[in-house]
């Protein structure tokens, strides 16, 4: 074993890259099991993902003991924050989180920027805390490829992802290059403090249909013999009957799994990681919690006035919808998104070509593959390539304003959000997506 590990170690990458992917094991349909992946908004199953990554955390040696048995950190409870779950007979066997761009940043700028990427306008996600219980690891992807094949198609087509980062342990590189043709973000190996300086080494991918990582994903084939696929087709496969996606009426980018009661009860119990967040950390979730019922769950103390750092005037909501805009004079028409708005702005992300902070014109949305408003909007502010437009008005007040109500209900509401007849497919976003 130990000269195999001297080879292993001294054996160039793409040699370790090519025996990695023999020896994976390309998912089947033909499981006896009842397995079913998705992403936890149910408080049981947020409860029992918090629990199974402290389960595990604890048993590498990654965390703290907590008497609660929990492990829960700021940014789970972002809305912004998808935790996925892949249960097997109902029970949570395995969870990882897709953490998208936030007022805190990534929990890995700790340790490495991600500046450059936000600075061309692109949304960024993280992806963190993967945890797999005991008795279901090393099974040569047999979980691992289905699981990263729902995060990676929930990422792209649902939170409309440009960029995934991760942390990991320097001896997963190969895998997530080998796979995913995940990047360096640096080639500096760091101490991770926030599981115990265990060492950490950053990476990064782009998704896009027309560069490396598809090309990459392509062009490899998973497994041996006439049993070997592609990890185009693993990845984007539509036949994954075990992937319960969120329904999807219009085009939102975020299904928080926690609500005003699951919060209240989490901040209810001793949980040391919530009880040690510093109170500027508490002022931002009011922030980002914009209806002022979840204020006494972060702030207990009277402190008046807030920072101006944590207050805003209208809830802003993360939404993934394609635009046409149009400037004043009909003269220039480009495609966009946008990525988040409120009642009365949004914030615009060109790909192809920069606007001017003082643009005025008209943006056609579309909400929903069915559904469209026009908003004739003025120009306020240019920051990282994104253009922030005042709303000056709308030719479908009701239609806005249902759009509205919908993605506050998301994040306001305990209770689930019902199936739609207007759910938005996968093949709609993808559509809309290479449009844009």
């Amino acid at each position: 074993m130990a000269l195999l590990e001297k080879i292993m170690k001294h054996s160039p990458d793409f040699i370790l890259e090519t025996l990695l992917r023999r020896s994976l094991q390309p998912p089947t349909q033909n499981s006896k099991d009842e397995i079913e992946m998705g992403v936890a908004t149910d408080p049981d199953d947020v409860l029992a993902c918090y629990e199974l990554i402290y389960e595990v955390y604890q048993q590498s040696g990654l965390c703290e003991a907590e008497e609660e048995n929990i492990r829960l950190t700021k940014h789970a409870l972002l809305p912004t924050t998808s935790l996925i779950y892949y249960k097997i007979n109902g029970e949570v066997v395995a969870t990882i989180s897709i953490i998208c761009d936030n007022p805190f940043g990534f929990p890995l700028e700790s340790l490495w920027s991600v500046n450059d990427l936000r600075s061309e306008g692109h949304r960024i996600a993280e992806i963190s805390t993967l945890a797999i219980k005991k008795g279901y690891r090393r099974q040569r992807g047999i979980i691992l490829l289905p699981f990263t094949a729902f995060l990676f198609q929930y990422a792209y087509e649902f939170l409309g992802v440009d960029y995934l980062v991760i942390a990991i342990h320097p001896r997963a590189r190969i895998f997530y290059k080998a796979i995913f043709n995940f990047q360096p973000i640096s080639k500096e190996v760091k101490s991770y403090n926030s599981v115990k300086n265990a060492p950490a080494f950053g990476m990064q991918v782009r998704l896009s249909s027309a560069n490396e990582f598809t090309r990459h994903i392509r062009k490899y084939k998973v497994g041996k013999g006439q049993g070997k696929r592609t990890i185009y087709d693993i990845l984007f496969s539509k036949d994954y009957s075990s992937f319960k996606f969120p329904e999807r009426r219009y085009y939102r980018a975020f299904d928080p799994s926690f609500k005003l009661n699951l919060l209240k009860k989490v901040f209810s119990r001793s949980i040391h990681s919530l009880k040690k967040l510093e109170l500027w950390e508490r002022q931002l979730l009011c922030g980002i919690f914009f209806d002022k019922s979840f204020r006494p769950v972060f702030v207990t103390e009277n402190v008046i006035p807030f920072p101006k750092f944590t207050q805003r005037n209208h809830q802003r909501y993360p939404v993934y919808c394609p635009v046409k805009i149009l400037s004043e004079d009909h003269r220039t028409s480009i495609d966009g998104r946008l990525l988040d708005i409120s009642s009365m702005g949004v914030q615009l992300f060109t790909p192809q070509q920069s606007l001017e902070a003082n643009f005025k014109g008209s943006l056609h949305v579309k909400l929903s593959p069915h559904e469209e408003v026009v908003l004739e909007v003025q120009g306020r502010r240019l920051h990282n390539s994104r253009v922030g437009l005042e709303i000056l008005s709308i030719n479908d007040s009701e239609k806005w304003q249902n759009f509205l109500d919908y993605l506050d209900e998301t994040l306001n509401a305990d209770s689930p959000q019902k199936p739609s007849s207007l759910s938005v497919s996968l093949d709609d976003l993808e559509k809309e997506k290479k449009r844009a």
